[in-house]
């Protein structure tokens, strides 16, 4: 779902060697991060990314619908992933662990007999990009 609502991103559409990384980076690691993170990752890999440019990219790519974006409850900053095609498609809730912060989607056939249940008989439509259980990962628990 495109989100090009109060910024030309055009200008952001462009082959440039960052934007190019950034995507690559997204691509290949689905955990989300924020902007600062990503910034440091690229560095690390040798690119020229400051936190400004990494965010205008974050943002433009979110209002392009290519990456998802969270605020978390407690923190200031907004988590981005990237969104594949079959992300699109995905009824999900979002698993955070509230030990080591890793975010999982939870996408099954019983998450879409919770969201049924809860419209049908609450009356309620979820919100999936707002929806966070809480807990444990599996990594977590042993």
């Amino acid at each position: 779902m495109p989100r090009k609502e109060g910024i030309d991103v055009t200008v952001f559409k462009y082959k440039t060697k960052q934007r190019e990384a950034i995507l690559n980076y997204l691509r290949k690691n689905t955990e989300p991060l924020t902007s600062s993170q990503l910034a440091a990752v690229l560095q690390k890999k040798g690119y020229v990314a400051s936190l400004t440019t990494c965010y205008r990219h974050l943002e433009a790519l979110y209002r392009e619908g290519r990456v998802e974006k969270y605020f978390l409850p407690n923190e200031k900053s907004a988590y981005y992933r990237f969104v594949f095609e079959e992300d699109e498609k995905d009824v999900h809730f979002h698993l955070k662990c509230i030990n080591c912060g890793r975010l999982d989607h939870m996408t099954c056939d019983q998450t879409v007999e919770i969201m049924q249940h809860i419209f049908k008989e609450h009356g309620f439509q979820i919100d999936f990009e707002m929806t966070f259980i809480y807990g444990l990962c599996k990594f977590c628990q042993s």
